[in-house]
């Protein structure tokens, strides 16, 4: 197109004869745009991406290349442009036009079928009684990863997307009920609700209440941090605080139901006599029992794994720190010292 459209400005006496051309060369291409829209998912199957991406990149470069050729066939044409030569420019607006509407058309379902198989239920891995306990816990739920890796890949692409989103949005299809934000805010917003009911569903299935609050303030977190970097500027100041809220009171939960316990060893009787029975072994025992319990616990997000570390050492090592000043007691000798719990806790969550 570029090549045609120049050439017709350096020749204008053969620009009827370049715009048949052009046509002709369009109109050959044109099946090919019919025949990515009709192609199913299963056709774009690859080991290194999944078949709805995979096809939506795929038809948004379609959508470009169409955008572009329509762009420079309604450029300015030169005074002396014949009527033969605007009336095949229409002609090739009119068809152009024609498929970029069916191209966006596909984009936005492919986008739906992407939205619907990652918001399906998914309630597979609970037995029968409807609880379980993972082998290795507390993970981050596949569905969050999915929509994080959807929403990321709307505003990698958002210049190509955005079209297909106000379209959307001026029909109904997307509901924008958070101010004057765009319509990938929206988007993203109401999915990470969806997620959040999931995840907050999925949580009720673990035993262990350790692993459940855990479990949400991985989930929560990373849903904060995918709003934060990358459309927090669209997403009202009170949602982003009410996820903060959340992630610190899935903080404050875990840390009373799995570490908190361990400083009511302390409190039955005063140390006597420090032999196997003493509060300072039966504290010892239970931290030691807690830490190799959770020590390989995974939290891959380093912020918060430090978070979780220094809420464990403000509530339980403060208070091993009180018990022995309030005591007199020399913690050296001990298999357990606040010392040595600090170094200990800096390898919790490396799962």
């Amino acid at each position: 197109m570029g090549t045609s459209h120049s050439a017709r400005l350096l020749f204008p006496d053969r620009s009827s004869q370049l715009t048949r051309f052009t046509q002709e060369a369009i109109s050959k291409m044109l099946p090919f745009v019919d025949v990515i829209v009709a192609t199913s998912d299963e056709a774009f199957l690859s080991k290194w991406e999944d078949a709805p991406y995979k096809k939506l990149k795929t038809l948004l470069n379609v959508r470009d290349a169409l955008c572009q050729a329509l762009s420079k066939i309604q450029s300015p044409s030169m005074p002396e442009t014949s009527e033969e030569v605007q009336r095949i420019q229409s002609e090739m607006v009119t068809l152009l036009s024609a498929k970029e509407g069916k191209v966006d058309e596909a984009i936005w379902n492919t986008m739906e079928e992407i939205r619907r198989r990652i918001l399906e239920p998914m309630d597979r891995g609970i037995n029968s009684s409807g609880t379980h306990t993972p082998r290795v816990s507390p993970i981050i739920y596949n569905v969050t990863r999915s929509v994080i890796s959807y929403v990321l890949f709307l505003r990698t692409n958002y210049s190509s997307v955005a079209p297909i989103l106000y379209e959307a949005a001026s029909l109904g299809k997307i509901v924008t009920e958070i101010g004057n934000t765009n319509p990938l805010s929206s988007l993203a917003v109401e999915m990470i609700s969806c997620v959040e009911e999931k995840v907050d569903k999925k949580s009720q299935s673990f035993l262990d209440q350790s692993i459940r609050f855990l479990f949400l303030a991985n989930n929560s977190y990373l849903i904060r941090e995918l709003l934060h970097h990358s459309i927090s500027e669209s997403v009202p100041e009170s949602h982003m605080q009410a996820l903060t809220n959340k992630v610190e009171g899935c903080i404050r939960d875990y840390i009373q139901v799995s570490w908190a316990p361990l400083l009511s060893c302390l409190n039955y009787t005063t140390p006597s006599r420090l032999g196997r029975d003493s509060p300072l072994t039966k504290f010892e025992r239970e931290f030691q029992k807690t830490y190799n319990t959770q020590k390989l616990w995974p939290v891959r997000n380093p912020a918060l794994r430090r978070k979780l570390r220094e809420a464990i050492a403000e509530k339980v090592i403060s208070g091993f720190t009180k018990y022995l000043v309030d005591n007199n007691i020399t913690a050296r000798k001990r298999k357990v010292t606040p010392k040595k719990m600090e170094e200990m806790l800096q390898e919790l969550f490396e799962g």
